[in-house]
């Protein structure tokens, strides 16, 4: 009994961080489709300058996520021109953890991903995409 109590409690954890992630990218994204980048360059991005209009966007989404921003993963990309009307396209990782330790056979080395696509309404500046080196052991391939 108290297996399935633990089990249910770590879903619902990882249910809440995984809505929480969904919905940072979501905000990360409708920013940058209506060409407002964020300003923050103090977050800590790994093999991105945050300096730069992508890294900007990035330390925007990882603030509008909540969770732990060292963590927290994120590849902004606009496949085709960067042009009104074009698909602008964030996504997030996020690694799993068991909270009571009892799954971490079942959970080591996951990730939680969300992806969000969002038509872009307006341009301001080249944008150049980019992405943070994955978490160990993930890569890319889920986003465009």
């Amino acid at each position: 009994m108290l297996m399935v109590v633990l089990g249910a409690a770590e879903f619902g954890i990882a249910f809440n961080d995984y809505g929480t992630l969904r919905q940072g990218a979501r905000e990360g994204a409708r920013q940058a489709v209506v060409a407002d980048f964020g300003v923050d360059t103090s977050c800590t991005l790994t093999g991105v300058d945050p300096s730069t209009v992508a890294g900007r966007l990035m330390c925007l989404v990882k603030s509008r996520t909540g969770l732990d921003a060292t963590l927290t993963r994120v590849k902004v990309s606009v496949p085709g021109d960067y042009t009104l009307g074009s698909r602008m396209v964030v996504c997030v990782q996020y690694p799993l953890d068991s909270v009571t330790g009892l799954f971490d056979p079942v959970l080591d080395g996951r990730t939680l991903e969300a992806k969000v696509e969002m038509r872009i309404e307006q341009i301001d500046v080249d944008f150049a995409e980019a992405a943070e080196t994955p978490p160990t052991g993930r890569n890319w391939s889920w986003c465009p």
